[in-house]
């Protein structure tokens, strides 16, 4: 999975977590391009990789508040 939709100058994709069925899971993502940072927050369907939903912080995406795993919350750089 890319950090961006676009070809970004640098960026990173990273596991958060999955949600419960084992059919979607969550993903932190940050790019860079075009002169400007974008930080998203998603809810990926396995089975394709499509988002089916996306926020710019944890807490405005409901999956991200109860399923993120704190392994990742711990380490990830992307909610400090």
């Amino acid at each position: 999975m890319p950090p961006a939709a676009t070809n970004p100058s640098v960026g990173y994709a990273e596991f958060a977590g999955w949600v419960p069925g084992g059919r979607q899971m969550l993903v932190a993502r940050e790019a860079s391009g075009e002169g400007k940072y974008r930080r998203t927050y998603e809810l990926v369907r396995i089975d394709g990789l499509t988002v089916v939903g996306q926020a710019p912080e944890p807490s405005q995406l409901p999956a991200f508040e109860r399923w993120q795993d704190p392994a990742w919350k711990q380490a990830s750089l992307s909610v400090r």
